[in-house]
């Protein structure tokens, strides 16, 4: 997964989540079910941490609609009106002091999922909440089909889809805070070439590249 900009960054501890005061049950219970689905590929101790809500008139950043956001701190909300210049339904907006992000915001646009099932909301939480949490980018869905971040609409039944599970875990238990550009390559994590039966069917689509190996 490529970052922009270059590198992978993430929280250098866990960040509290906060959703908008006097948001509809509802969205409550998205946002908070998303935030739940994310803290089950991680260890306690890199849990999101719930906190009180902030109030719906919470102070905007000059020019924006933006959250003046302290550090350490994640905002959910469901909002009417999402000025998103690219169309999309939701939003991940990151501050960053240093290298790695200081606090986020994650919005989504009410007025486009009063109609949608539960499951799409969620799983929009999730692909943004994955994105703050230092995923920036996306994977493209002809390589990583099974994977939120190439796919939003994904249905996610309890749990998150293995690659996104394990996308966090290295970020947060085998990386630090920031991993510059020049440090990151396939091998970082040790041998997995063999290992793989799926990357080995992309090599080798034989019906022998499905037989494991015991010597």
């Amino acid at each position: 997964m490529y970052q922009v900009p270059p590198g992978l960054r993430r929280f250098p501890s866990s960040p509290t989540e906060r959703v908008r005061a006097r948001m509809s049950d509802r969205e409550t219970a998205i946002a908070h079910y998303a935030a739940a689905l994310i803290n089950r590929t991680l260890p306690y101790e890199h849990h999101l941490w719930l906190g009180p809500d902030f109030p719906a008139d919470y102070a905007r950043k000059p020019d924006t609609f933006f959250r003046a956001k302290p550090d350490g701190e994640l905002f959910i909300k469901f909002t009417e009106g999402l000025q998103n210049t690219d169309g999309a339904p939701a939003f991940a907006n990151l501050g960053r002091h240093r290298a790695e992000p200081c606090h986020c915001q994650v919005g989504l646009n009410s007025e486009g999922f009063p109609n949608r099932p539960d499951w799409q909301a969620v799983s929009v939480v999730v692909h943004k909440l994955l994105h703050a949490l230092g995923l920036d980018a996306h994977v493209p869905v002809d390589t990583c089909p099974d994977s939120s971040m190439s796919n939003t609409w994904f249905r996610l039944d309890g749990s998150l889809p293995v690659i996104d599970a394990a996308a966090p875990q290295v970020l947060y238990l085998r990386l630090g805070a920031f991993t510059p550009p020049e440090d990151l390559s396939p091998t970082m994590l040790g041998a997995w070439e063999d290992e793989s039966i799926d990357t080995r069917a992309i090599l080798d689509p034989s019906p022998s590249a499905y037989v494991m190996r015991t010597a």
